[in-house]
């Protein structure tokens, strides 16, 4: 069974707008740079139609346009474009993780042009720095009723901003389409993989594949043997909590030789939540589990929110979540980690009492390991190691009485 490059280390941002016109040059730079201040490694991008709009809608256009075009020609202008903002990404440092488009797409121009659209990626982009990402949410929208619903020029926006209407026709058959989705899951599973085979045997990069909370990365295609690593998604909402450490720790379980990551836990600012706070706990639930790279994302940097714009989501604005605290603190635990090397240390495993996480241990050797605790009044009276102050990304001389805490051993 062929296996394509290990998955690197990482911590990645997520900018499913970022090649889009809503992002004009001197904010992608501005972005870019603030970002590799801060610590990151690495940015999830769309090379293609990003998500929640056709590929005619205003915000899947370029400032050259918009990927390909209705029947799926790629412009090759755009393709110039993308090779030129991740040179500048590379610059500064920056892995980029390049989605190819995003799942219901492969309907709307079919197998043979999608496959094609990829050969010109790997053609723009293989001698940078990347990884490849298949597409978002292979398995969104697999049935008949909503995997067209954007195309050829609406948006979420059209679908779920009425409930009177059209917009309301719309939004139920989109809420109809995704409980019928396994229906269509296999034709959908069948066409990606036949892009990944012809991906695959074109690049030695690492290539991975993002799907919804619904399923796993290797649950999405029928050879997981040419992907770099397991993925997943675990949501945005409150009770996708334990999602975060227990889905990681079954995917180490079954897969002990095979890297894992979570593409996308909570954004900051989404439907209003998942602050500093909530961003911490999801960051070291994943590296506690067992997780190889790390990944971010902000509400109004994804969409290149002004407010507006998939306002469903949150109105959180660009201006607004490109000064939020929180990167630089995940950017500095981040780099204590590649310090340590943790991230490719084999052993996950839970302290679980009832349902309540009571600790989980990331470990190398018996005398080289670090112990995340929710709550630091689980920590034991006995117990060892330096305190890391997860809400600040930095080594403490106290241990606080409550709250989050790492205990590192090395």
């Amino acid at each position: 069974m062929r296996r394509q490059a290990d998955l690197p280390c990482f911590l990645a941002d997520t900018w499913w707008f970022g090649l889009t016109g809503r992002l004009d040059d001197d904010r992608f730079r501005q972005l870019v740079s603030r970002r590799a201040q801060q610590g990151f490694t690495a940015a999830q991008i769309v090379v293609g139609i990003p998500p929640e709009v056709g590929p005619a809608h205003p915000s899947a256009q370029s400032s050259v346009g918009a990927a390909w075009d209705l029947h799926g020609v790629p412009n090759e202008a755009y393709l110039r474009m993308a090779r030129t903002r991740i040179e500048v990404m590379n610059r500064h440092g920056l892995t980029a993780i390049v989605y190819g488009g995003w799942g219901p797409q492969i309907e709307w121009i079919g197998v043979a042009a999608m496959t094609a659209w990829w050969r010109r990626i790997v053609e723009t982009c293989d001698d940078l720095d990347v990884v490849y990402c298949l597409t978002g949410e292979l398995d969104l929208c697999t049935s008949p009723f909503s995997a067209r619903a954007l195309f050829p020029a609406r948006s979420t926006d059209d679908l779920f901003g009425s409930w009177l209407g059209l917009g309301s026709i719309r939004r139920y058959a989109w809420a109809v389409g995704r409980r019928l989705a396994p229906i269509g899951l296999a034709r959908r599973r069948a066409g990606w993989s036949a892009v990944l085979n012809d991906l695959a045997g074109r690049t030695d990069r690492p290539v991975i594949v993002h799907t919804s909370a619904q399923i796993d990365g290797f649950g999405a295609v029928n050879d997981d043997g040419l992907l770099a690593a397991d993925t997943i998604q675990t949501g945005h909402s409150r009770s996708s909590e334990g999602e975060l450490w227990r889905r990681l720790l079954a995917i180490r379980a079954a897969h002990p030789d095979r890297a894992v990551a979570n593409l996308e836990p909570w954004y900051e600012g989404i439907t209003g939540q998942f602050w500093l706070e909530d961003q911490v706990r999801a960051m070291w639930m994943s590296v506690g589990a067992g997780a190889t790279a790390l990944c971010y994302g902000a509400q109004g940097i994804w969409n290149v929110g002004d407010g507006s714009f998939l306002a469903h989501w949150g109105t959180q604005s660009f201006d607004e979540a490109i000064d939020l605290a929180t990167p630089a603190v995940l950017g500095a635990t981040y780099r204590m980690l590649v310090d340590l090397g943790a991230l490719s240390w084999p052993e996950g495993r839970a302290t679980v009492e009832g349902n309540r996480l009571v600790m989980l241990r990331r470990a190398d050797a018996p005398n080289r390991y670090l112990e995340y605790y929710p709550d630091a009044r689980d920590v034991p009276a006995n117990a060892r190691g330096q305190a890391f102050d997860p809400l600040t990304g930095r080594f403490t001389s106290t241990t606080p009485r409550t709250g989050q805490i790492v205990l590192v051993v090395s």
